[in-house]
Parts: structure tokens; C-alpha cells; sequence
């Protein structure tokens, strides 16, 4: 699978007006006590920023393609940043405004990633997010539960807001997989953010919870979704 090119609308965040630094704060710069840290933690520290300060510089020279495989390449060593939020976070404090650019980057280095031996072709006409929506049903279709719940949970870190179907695809993972205690989690992650369950959902879950002979609580939650869908 090739390298991700940006999607068009977000190009304009890097030609912004508004000055990026090359290289992000140097120590001396920071309110916090990076002097109180051991010398291994120091070393460690100023290895981050020099990451970060290279690819910062490949976006402001705009080296698309660069900056999205030295971004991959950062994310999946996992050596010095844990996971796609952290170098976001990191990122966010060297430049605020490359935020939504970064986002979008790593949401599709987290599909790549996702895919990569399963025979996948990514369609490059669509944005990030409609990919992750895309990657999140290609894996449910081919059993993948627990890299679409992987995914999920990145797609949320990175600050995207999942949509009906995306909670769908999530909860039957989770359901698939055996996992009933989280597929009802996130059924309730759904509400509380203000996304209405559909009918495909409530199936999942009374379909997971009869498998369980959970009888009673099928009922109940038979009566729930009736109630929510003709609200």
C-alpha cells in the first residue's frame, strides 16, 4: 500500500500565514522541571523534540509524502511515542495549528496500518474518516474484531466523533468477538455523546444477549430501543 497523499482541503493549514516554528521549544522555553528529571529521561525527552522538530520541518518545506511515511514510521516503532495521541499530543504543544493536519494524517496511518496483509486497496478519493468508516466494516466483514475496536478507540483518541455506523461496526465487533460487556459500553458511549442508536445496533446487542440467555435483559432492551427509535 502506497503513501497517503493529504487530502486537498487540508493543504491550506500548511500554507497558513501564521509562522510555524521549525524546530519546537528547546528546554530552557518550558515552565516544567525537565532540570529535576534523570539524565536518562532528559535524553529521551530531547530525542522527542528532535522527532517532532524533523517533521515539523518536512511539513513546512511541503513534503507531503515525507512527512506521512516519517509519521508512519514514528507510530509504528512505538519506541518513543506509545501510540498515535501521544505524538498528537506532543505535536499539539510544538505547534497548535498543525493539529488538524496531524490528526487527519494519523487517523489514516492507523487504517494503513490496520489493513497491511489483509489484501485491502484504500480508495484515495476518500477523506480519513470516511476511510476509518470504510476499514471499520472491510474488517467486521473479515473477522478482524479486534483491530476494528483498535481502531475505534485510536479513532477517538485522535479526536474524531464516530457516527452511527461506526458505533455499529464497533458494538458488533465487540459482540462478535465475546466481549458483551464492552459492546454494551459502548452502546452507552454512543448515547452519552448524542448519537442515536439505530435498529442494527439494538439487533447486535439483543441478538449477543440471547446468545448469552440473557432473556430478560433482551426484553428490556428490546422495550429500550423500541422506545428510543420512535422517539
Amino acid at each position: 500500500m502506497g503513501a497517503r497523499q493529504l487530502p486537498r482541503r487540508l493543504l491550506p493549514i500548511l500554507s497558513s500565514p501564521t509562522p510555524i516554528n521549525k524546530f519546537p521549544p528547546t528546554f530552557s522555553s518550558f515552565s516544567s522541571p525537565f532540570c529535576s528529571l534523570s539524565p536518562p529521561r532528559q535524553a529521551e525527552d530531547q530525542e522527542r523534540h528532535e522527532l517532532v522538530g524533523k517533521l515539523l520541518g518536512l511539513l513546512q518545506e511541503g513534503g507531503e509524502s515525507a512527512a506521512y511515511q516519517f509519521t508512519k514510521s514514528l507510530v509504528l516503532s512505538k519506541s518513543r511515542f506509545s501510540s498515535p495521541s501521544d505524538l498528537l499530543s506532543f505535536i499539539s504543544v510544538a505547534s497548535p495549528s498543525l493539529r488538524p493536519t496531524l490528526s487527519h494524517m494519523l487517523l489514516a496511518i492507523s487504517c494503513e496500518s490496520k489493513m497491511e496483509g489483509l489484501g485491502y486497496r484504500e480508495r484515495r478519493d476518500l477523506s480519513p474518516f470516511l476511510t476509518a468508516r470504510e476499514c471499520m466494516g472491510t474488517l467486521v466483514e473479515m473477522k478482524q474484531f479486534e483491530k476494528v475496536l483498535a481502531l475505534v478507540a485510536e479513532t477517538m483518541e485522535l479526536g474524531f466523533r464516530l457516527d452511527t455506523f461506526m458505533y455499529g461496526k464497533a458494538v458488533q465487533a465487540a459482540v462478535k468477538s465475546g466481549d458483551l460487556k464492552k459492546g454494551t459500553e459502548l452502546f452507552e458511549s454512543m448515547k452519552s455523546c448524542g448519537v442515536r442508536p439505530n435498529v442494527f445496533v439494538f439487533n447486535v446487542l439483543i441478538g449477543g444477549l440471547c446468545k448469552e440467555r440473557r432473556i430478560r435483559d433482551a426484553e428490556k432492551k428490546c422495550a429500550s430501543g423500541t422506545w428510543l427509535l420512535i422517539k
